[in-house]
Order: structure tokens, then sequence, then C-alpha cells
């Protein structure tokens, strides 16, 4: 859908979140100029990749605690928002 509007986008699905997979996320955002972390909870991947960042990227978070999925119309709003 991002791409059908334009987006340059990609996707980094980390399996596991301990050990949070560092070099993975170092590599995207050496390549990315806004990240976007979609979770269902408060917040706890997202605080970890702006703690690596050092300002290679701009990170934004999407976030749901409310027990609904996010929906990929809700992503692609999101980036649009970024972009």
């Amino acid at each position: 859908m991002a791409r059908e509007k334009g987006l340059k986008v990609g996707l980094l699905k980390l399996m596991t979140i301990w050990p949070f997979m560092r070099s993975a996320v170092e590599k995207v955002l050496q390549t990315s100029k806004f990240l976007l972390v979609p979770e269902m909870n408060m917040g706890q991947i997202s605080r970890e990749v702006k703690r690596v960042n050092r300002g290679m990227a701009k990170v934004f978070a999407l976030n749901k605690v409310d027990g609904t999925i996010i929906t990929p119309q809700e992503i692609l709003d999101r980036m649009m928002e970024m972009s």
C-alpha cells in the first residue's frame, strides 16, 4: 500500500525482544530517514530503538493499548504523516 503511494519503505521484523538485535536495528537506522515502530503496548521496543539511534534517523512510535490490532491503514496513515 505504501509503495503504491510512492513511499520507499522496508520492513524489519524482530523475532525476539531479548537479546535486543542492536546490530540489525543499527543497520536499518543507518540507511533510513524515518523509522516507524508499531507496537501493541506502551512502546518498549521503540524506546530501545531510540536508545541505539544516536541521531541516525527520526524514530516514531505507533502504540495501541486498547486490545485492538494496529491496522495496515493506520500504519500507512502514520507513514504519510512522517514523510
